[in-house]
């Protein structure tokens, strides 16, 4: 396994919360989530994704590979395009 270390941030509050894992394994994209983090309104997970590309922009931009909105344009026409037509259908279940 080759975990990325938690963020600065996330270390030093004791009430940081990890609500996503997501694992590159076997050609194929393996998730572990908390969902109960937002239960009562799943639409943060929309802010969340949204501030997600916004911190793969920047990290891409502070790379030099492309500025911010190249990769943000990148990213969300192909979320658009995943999300209107689907290359998989992700499954799975709940495990503890």
């Amino acid at each position: 396994m080759n975990p990325l270390a938690p963020p600065p941030e996330a270390l030093s509050d004791p009430n940081a919360v990890e609500f996503a894992r997501i694992w590159a394994a076997h050609k194929q994209q393996h998730v572990s989530l908390r969902v109960d983090q937002w239960k009562q309104n799943p639409g943060v997970w929309g802010i969340m994704l949204c501030d997600l590309a916004h911190h793969v922009a920047n990290a891409y931009e502070q790379e030099g590979v492309a500025t911010r909105e190249e990769v943000l344009q990148a990213i969300v026409s192909t979320f658009l395009a995943e999300f209107a037509e689907p290359t998989d259908a992700p499954g799975g279940g709940m495990v503890d």
